[in-house]
């Protein structure tokens, strides 16, 4: 493990989760070792309530005046990052609706694989197979770049990423320009060589619904992250698997 290693990293946000999960996940986030990350809020109504508490605390924060929606905000929330930070070893964005596991950030820098990214939530469809005796660890994942609560990339995997031609058609689309960031993200690292990593058991718990989603429709669309250990859970105790 590097102890040198230098982070660049944010929370992208909107008004609605002031209300909500935000709090919640910049308190998680700061216990595992992200304390005071940039926010990026897709609002210029950052005075709403409880986003104050839980944004205006920090200094750094970026607001989208007016709203540029989800896709857009973590894209620029991204460049903005790597901007401020062109030499950084490792960039990573959260969403603002997760939970995770202790010691996230040590055990981040304890490996990371050559040609690829990491993928911090794990759905239940890309653990398939996997059984509770087996090998805890990092493992390529399934063709299906499912979730995107909580992506690393190292300074190739950045440099792949906006350098691919998917990224620039996303938001040419004329159907969902602005929805589908995992599947987006994985396909444009495929093209570039980059594979994704997946981990298991997963590293971050999604609180919430995507948007103005309410949670319970949300279920249906996401499943329940299963293989979340807790917060409590110590990554460190984990000894990595090559599987």
């Amino acid at each position: 493990m590097s102890e040198n290693l230098t982070w660049a990293y944010g929370i992208t946000t909107m008004p609605e989760r002031g209300e909500t999960f935000l709090k919640q996940s910049r308190e998680s986030l700061a216990r595992t070792g992200f304390n005071d990350p940039r926010f990026f809020v897709d609002d210029h109504h950052v005075g709403r309530s409880l986003l104050v508490e839980s944004v205006m605390l920090s200094t750094c924060t970026v607001t989208r005046n007016p709203t540029i929606g989800p896709m857009g905000n973590w894209w620029l929330a991204l460049w903005e990052l790597f901007i401020r930070s062109p030499h950084a070893d490792r960039y990573a964005i959260f969403q603002d609706d997760i939970l995770a596991c202790s010691n996230l950030r040590e055990y981040l820098e304890r490996w990371y694989p050559e040609n690829g990214y990491l993928n911090l939530i794990s759905f239940p469809e890309n653990l398939q197979g996997i059984q509770p005796e087996d090998p805890r660890g990092w493992r390529k994942a399934p063709r299906r770049g499912k979730g995107g609560q909580g992506l690393v990339f190292d300074q190739n995997a950045i440099a792949a990423l906006f350098s691919q031609l998917r990224m620039v058609r996303k938001f040419q689309e004329l159907k969902n320009p602005n929805k589908r960031l995992d599947g987006a993200v994985r396909e444009a690292m495929e093209n570039a060589g980059i594979t994704e990593w997946i981990h298991n058991p997963s590293l971050l718990y999604h609180l919430g619904a995507m948007g103005k989603t309410s949670i319970a429709n949300n279920k249906k669309k996401q499943p329940l992250i299963t293989s979340f250990p807790g917060e409590d859970f110590n990554l460190l105790d984990i000894e990595r698997s090559e599987l």
